[in-house]
């Protein structure tokens, strides 16, 4: 750049067109160290352009103006996350010594030496020394000292710490997370290639003007060429508005399975909801017990449980701890129905656990219970023998988080949950949900959804989490609020384990929305001013480009700096 400049000042003091010709060399060289499209345009309009010296040189200054922008961000994109290289050095203590290994030779128990700026990256047990540490996880500088638990990512700020390797580097979550964001980052989405599409067509189109104007004029015309350069810089400035939106949803731990699940959500008018986990806390208790015989009661109960896994199966064998293996080998025809119930035949008795919708498949009336909670039956030859009920709260700030989603289009809100129709009720009601359907397993949920699907219009999301419900529906986007290992499986979305992280995720792709239209509108805008300068005689690229330096300042600012 202060060799292009030189140069520049000293075009104006040389009159030989040759000398003026060969000033451009260490432009042109300056450009094809990193050749794109916009480099080669650029070499053409400089020496077409040949005969205006001034324009070429304020040409060049701009582009590299804008060109240092957009690798200022890449910049900062890359020093949010690292990109993990197996070949990458960390100092290992061994016998009093300290040698050097790569990070994907360091075994469980190893102790290394975390000098200062250094980052951390393996879960890791201080040993040694105290510090203060930048922790990734929360976002904040923390105090470290002898015993304290450190998580990979963290930054060591201060003085050198000695730690044991409690995980391998890629067991931990700062290495799932920095090689999910290397990957979404670098993947274009459908999206993407679709507006890059449109541009070369576009810059087809002003060429082939180009070439047309200077075969029936033999006049050189620079304007088709501008044109290109500010949709070509356009389409980069676009990029960078994809990449800053990825990153801070990166940062607010909202993860995609591809980019494209992203631009389909401004598309979504009716949204899913499943209610444990997600509009309940999940955090279950056993609020009553009643039973004829509570000894034989908890060893059907238990019986039952045995082979089940999940959090309602976890609540109840914490409740009652009973050994029940000596029992298990009398047990003939056990059969669990996710949702719904279990059957099992014990010593010739007909055993059934489950709700009441379970029960009334098995052609068994049951008296009616008003309390209020999910509520699991035990029948002995189709006789009950007790209940439980197991009651969760309801999320805080749900219902307000609820009609804050309105305001992003979702018009439409169901609630699905396999309990009884009294619980969801009361819960649909106290949240705010007009339609709900109670007593569903996954075939019932699949049921209403292709129903309401088919009878509303516009695409539709299902929210579940995977810690109480390990179903999915096949729904156009999935989302988990189970993000705790970002692995994917059957969702789309991995999002935090609360309502607003919903309302964050549509306020997303809405502001995305708004700045990519607000810089289409800018191009246009700056477009006519340009034409406008043209129409009224002032066609020099100078004027031209110093009036267009304001759209990348203004861009710049809403897409990286803000």
């Amino acid at each position: 750049m202060s060799l292009s400049i030189i140069i520049f000042i000293m075009s104006f003091f040389i009159n030989n067109k040759i000398i003026k010709f060969i000033s451009l060399i260490p432009i042109i060289i300056n450009l094809i160290i990193n050749v794109e499209k916009l480099n080669l345009i650029a070499i053409v309009i400089a020496l077409l352009n040949i005969n205006n010296y001034i324009d070429s040189y304020v040409f060049i200054l701009i582009y590299n103006l804008v060109i240092g922008l957009f690798n200022k961000f890449n910049k900062y994109s890359k020093d949010i996350n690292i990109d993990f290289d197996k070949d990458m050095v960390v100092n290992v203590k061994k016998n009093k010594k300290t040698i050097t290994k790569k990070i994907s030779d360091i075994k469980i128990n190893d102790t290394l030496i975390i000098n200062k700026d250094e980052y951390i990256y393996f879960d890791c047990k201080v040993v040694n020394g105290t510090s203060k540490i930048y922790d990734l996880n929360k976002n904040k500088t923390v105090k470290i000292n002898k015993n304290t638990n450190i998580q990979a990512g963290a930054k060591n700020l201060d003085k050198e710490i000695t730690v044991k390797v409690t995980s391998s580097y890629k067991d931990t979550l700062f290495y799932k997370r920095n090689n999910y964001l290397n990957n979404l980052i670098n993947r274009e989405s459908e999206f993407q290639n679709n507006f890059k599409l449109i541009i070369n067509i576009i810059s087809v189109i002003l060429l082939a003007n180009y070439l047309i104007l200077y075969l029936f004029t033999k006049n050189i015309y620079v304007l088709p060429l501008y044109f290109i350069l500010l949709i070509n810089l356009f389409s980069k400035v676009i990029n960078i508005l994809i990449k800053n939106t990825f990153i801070k949803l990166f940062k607010d731990n909202i993860y995609f399975k591809n980019k494209d699940i992203f631009f389909n959500l401004r598309k979504v008018k009716n949204i899913f909801f499943d209610k444990s986990g997600v509009i309940t806390t999940g955090e279950y208790r056993i609020t009553k017990v009643k039973a004829s015989n509570e000894d034989e009661f908890y060893k059907y109960l238990l019986i039952g449980e045995n082979s089940v896994n999940n959090k309602i199966s976890e609540v109840i064998k914490e409740h009652k701890k009973i050994d029940v293996n000596g029992y298990l080998d009398k047990v003939k025809n056990y059969k669990y129905i996710n949702g719904r119930g279990i059957s099992y035949k014990y010593d010739k008795c007909n055993i059934l656990i489950g709700n009441e919708y379970f029960l009334k498949e098995h052609n068994i009336e049951i008296e009616r219970i008003d309390d209020v909670g999910t509520i699991i039956y035990i029948v002995k030859d189709k006789e009950m023998i007790g209940y439980l009920v197991i009651s969760d709260g309801i999320k805080k700030s749900v219902k307000k988080n609820l009609l804050k989603l309105e305001e992003f289009g979702l018009i439409r809100k169901f609630l699905f949950s396999g309990d009884n129709t009294r619980l969801v009720s009361v819960i649909a009601k106290e949240v705010g949900i007009l339609d709900y359907y109670s007593n569903a397993n996954i075939y019932e949920k699949g049921f209403w959804y292709l129903y309401n699907s088919k009878k509303y219009k516009g695409k539709n999301v299902y929210v579940r989490n995977s810690e109480f419900d390990s179903e999915h529906l096949n729904v156009d986007i999935n989302i988990d609020f189970n993000n705790k290992e970002i692995e994917f499986n059957n969702s789309d979305i991995l999002v935090d384990n609360d309502i607003y992280s919903l309302v964050k995720l549509f306020k997303y792709i809405k502001d995305f929305m708004g700045d990519f239209i607000k810089n289409i509108l800018l191009l246009i805008i700056f477009t006519l001013i340009n034409i406008l300068l043209i129409c009224f005689g002032i066609n020099y690229l100078s004027i031209i480009f110093s009036v267009n330096i304001l759209i990348f300042v203004i861009i710049y600012y809403n897409n990286y700096i803000k």
